[in-house]
């Protein structure tokens, strides 16, 4: 893991342009404590990079790395795990390798193999190539999009960085910086509160979306997608045969993950994906995996029970630690004032104490990420059958149930039956996109045309889009690539990789395999969710590995008592970041609608604890970076 930044800048000089990428660099330096490097790469051309070093801890692991001709350097955060693989075919070829890394592995299989090297890494990585041969800088992201990468093109100027907080060092980035609302619009409607790529909070910064690269050359940027999971064709395999390839696959994934020249530990929810994964690694060393888990005292949110019993099953060296909610509160200005971009799911804050944890024992951490969307685990595919029956109902009757619903009593448990109903009768049922979405978002249309002072900008053709380009037309695989894209892509996995490199812990997500994912989606969707029954596939696999406890237990969100915080512990707080003066200052929301959702939550009328908290996030945010 590491933290990256490059400058390609004509108009200042060497001295300047190394200070700069100092400092973009140095703002990094919790994704890589152990060793810091800056190096003129080319005419005008700079990178940095912070390592956090994992394989190879040896100086032969600094970075920036130069080729063993001198014509080209990289700059790289992340891991690919089969380059051993990959440089084994490139000493056949006559490559010579000067360290144990793998980043000296990448630079030299592209420089072999081009752009289509990207396709063929295993793992997670973003990572910057220059040729002093043809002039070109190469940007490139995972197939996933695990590591982020944001880049900045405008008057001649092209810079890359990890994170937005890195860009903004350029004096010049700084003071152009202009809000996206579009956005805007995004972050209320994607996943709990986030941002998608190509899109960032500022207009002039982009991020590079997942499985595609980026080339610079005479001052031009080009965007290629070198992966596209939505042509996949159907396999064909019977389910028997899936559950045996599926099998064989994770196993893979789990062994090539655990190799690190560091400590190796994984996180232990008690749920069916950390807990397969811990189970595999059992399997793969005759030493005893050390697992991570952490519970709350409020019940409603707890799953340390199900922790300890995995732990206990599987005989691992299990760290458990309950937090209060004095624990949970405090975390709150420590991880908002490093979030560069809003994001409003709240369950990073208990995912960065975890983290934190984690940290004290171990410097690699394997995760659960990625189960549901693979295999089909999230209750709202459920929830379509619902939907699609009332679709079928007469207007009058929807908006007459929809009616009812509202004047059930708010409750403050996590994921209660009044919030299933309401959000279930609330969403848009003019497209599945459109459903999935407003199942998860912070804002229903009705809430957003309210909130926005300015007609909020559309964004349902993005999610559209998402959905129908998928060669195969059944609909819950459309789903899931969806949600791969639109939730796990732009929350799940930037919420796991802020919380986590805020504590310099690299988190591997061995379900996020290239291999894994193209057989789950050129499977039929009744292969992962059929009837009732969620993550079929999965579960099949898992049936070798753990007790039918676990299996059968349904999902429990990884959340926080958010909508009891905002009626106390949080109350001031929210009073003070979404007063009236605070709102009218930045001009983007209605005053005076915000104070009716503030009021209507007090009240128990509505939970509303979504909207407050990505309102409460921005506003944090506007303060803390803009």
């Amino acid at each position: 893991m590491c933290g990256i930044a490059g400058l390609v800048d004509k108009k200042i000089g060497k001295e300047e342009a190394v200070k700069l990428v100092k400092m973009m660099t140095r703002s990094l330096k919790h994704r890589g404590p152990d060793d810091e490097g800056v190096s003129v790469v080319g005419e005008s051309t700079y990178f940095g990079s912070r390592r956090l070093a994992v394989l190879d801890l040896s100086p032969l692991g600094h970075m920036p790395l130069k080729s063993a001709q001198g014509e080209s350097w990289i700059t790289y955060n992340g891991e690919v795990y089969n380059y051993k693989e990959i440089k084994n075919d490139l000493i056949n070829k006559g490559y010579k390798f000067r360290s144990s890394s793998d980043t000296e592995v990448i630079l030299n299989s592209y420089l072999e193999n081009g752009d289509k090297a990207f396709l063929d890494f295993e793992g997670m990585f973003s990572l910057a190539i220059w040729s002093n041969q043809s002039k070109e800088l190469v940007l490139a992201c995972d197939h996933f999009g695990v590591k982020p990468l944001y880049y900045y093109f405008k008057d001649g100027v092209f810079a890359f960085a990890s994170e937005i907080k890195s860009l903004l060092k350029h004096p010049k980035i700084d003071k152009e910086k202009v809000i996206d609302k579009q956005a805007v619009s995004l972050y209320f409607s994607t996943g709990f509160g986030a941002i998608p790529a190509p899109w960032s909070i500022y207009k002039d910064i982009k991020k590079l979306p997942a499985g595609h690269y980026l080339k610079y050359k005479n001052n031009q940027i080009e965007v290629k997608k070198y992966w596209n999971l939505n042509r996949v064709e159907r396999s064909g395999m019977s389910f028997e045969e899936a559950v045996k390839v599926a099998k064989e696959l994770i196993e893979e994934s789990v062994t090539k993950q655990m190799v690190a020249d560091v400590p190796v530990g994984s996180f232990l929810s008690g749920g069916i994906d950390s807990s397969l994964i811990s189970s595999l690694m059992t399997k793969q060393t005759n030493k005893t995996v050390k697992t991570f888990s952490i519970g709350f005292k409020d019940k409603s949110f707890d799953e340390s029970s199900h922790a300890s019993l995995m732990a206990n099953f599987l005989k691992t060296d299990h760290s458990e630690k309950t937090f209060s909610e004095k624990e949970l509160l405090q975390s709150i200005p420590e991880v908002l004032d490093q979030l560069d971009e809003p994001l409003a799911d709240a369950s990073i804050l208990p995912t960065f104490l975890l983290a934190k944890e984690t940290r004290k024992k171990v410097t690699v951490a394997l995760s659960g990420d990625g189960g549901d969307e693979l295999f089909g685990g999230y209750p709202t595919y459920l929830a379509h059958r619902f939907t699609g029956l009332l679709k079928l109902t007469p207007k009058f009757i929807r908006q007459g149930l929809s009616g009812l619903a509202n004047k059930l009593p708010a409750s403050t448990n996590n994921i209660s039956l009044d919030f299933k109903l309401k959000r279930a009768l609330g969403a848009d049922l003019s497209h599945p996109a459109l459903t999935q979405v407003d199942f998860m978002a912070p804002a229903s249309k009705e809430v957003k045309t309210g909130l926005f002072v300015d007609k909020f900008y559309p964004v349902d053709d993005i999610y559209k889009k998402r959905y129908e380009e998928v060669k195969s037309t059944d609909k819950q695989i459309r789903l899931q690539y969806l949600d791969l894209g639109y939730y796990l892509g732009a929350d799940g996995l930037v919420k796991t990789d802020r919380a986590s490199n805020l504590n310099s812990l690299e988190v591997r997500v061995p379900f996020l395999s290239r291999k894994l994912a193209e057989l789950c989606f050129s499977l039929p969707g009744s292969y992962h969710y059929s009837g009732n029954l969620s993550k079929r596939l999965l579960k099949a696999v898992a049936k070798d590995y753990l007790p039918q406890e676990i299996i059968n237990r349904p999902k429990k969100g990884f959340g926080v008592p958010m909508a009891r915080w905002l009626k106390d512990d949080l109350n001031s707080l929210m009073h003070e970041l979404l007063s009236n003066k605070e709102i009218q200052n930045q001009g983007l929301f209605n005053h005076q609608y915000v104070d009716k959702l503030m009021k209507d939550h007090e009240a128990g009328k509505q939970n509303n604890r979504m909207v407050l908290w990505a309102l409460m996030v921005f506003e944090y945010w506007m303060k803390r970076w803009n």
